[in-house]
C-alpha cells in the first residue's frame, strides 16, 4: 500500500477490517471502486456501510445523516444518568430519528426503556427498523 496517500492508507485499513473483514489487502475491483468513491469525497462511513455508536452497529445503507461524535458523547451522558435509577421505567422519544442511533443505543443500554422513533421521511423509519434488527432489539 505504498502508492497511496496517508489518508487513503487509513481508509484502506478501515475498509479491509470493517467492510471486507479480511487481512488480505489485495486491491480487487471492489476495493478499487471503494477507493474511487473515497477519492470523490463520499463519506467513508457510507462506503463502509455502518458505524459504531455506543456499542451498537449503525447501518447506513439508506444514507441517513451520519451521527456526530458530539451526539455520541451526549447520548452516552444521558444513558449514564438514566442508569442511576435502573428500576424506573423510561419513555423516550427519538424525534427526527434518522438512523435511529440515539434510540437504539438507549434501548440497548437501558433495561426499562420504551423508545418511540419519529421522522418525517419514510426512509429514516426504514433505516431505524434496520438498525433495530441489526442490534437484536
Amino acid at each position: 500500500m505504498n502508492n497511496f496517500s496517508p489518508a487513503e492508507q487509513d481508509f484502506l485499513h478501515w475498509l479491509f477490517r470493517d467492510k471486507y473483514h479480511t487481512q488480505d489487502t489485495r486491491i480487487t475491483p471492489e476495493v478499487e471502486e471503494d477507493l474511487r468513491r473515497f477519492r470523490s469525497g463520499e463519506p467513508e462511513q457510507y462506503i463502509i456501510g455502518h458505524v459504531p455508536f455506543l456499542g451498537c452497529t449503525i447501518d447506513l445503507s439508506l444514507k441517513p445523516l451520519i451521527s456526530r461524535v458530539e451526539t455520541e458523547y451526549w447520548v452516552g451522558e444521558v444513558i449514564r444518568d438514566l442508569k442511576t435509577k435502573p428500576d424506573q421505567k423510561r419513555n423516550i422519544l427519538d424525534l427526527c430519528c434518522g438512523s435511529g442511533c440515539i434510540g437504539v443505543a438507549v434501548l440497548k443500554a437501558i433495561r426499562n426503556a420504551q423508545v418511540d422513533f419519529v421522522d418525517i421521511t419514510s426512509s429514516a423509519i426504514e433505516q431505524t427498523k434496520i438498525n433495530i434488527d441489526v442490534n437484536g432489539l
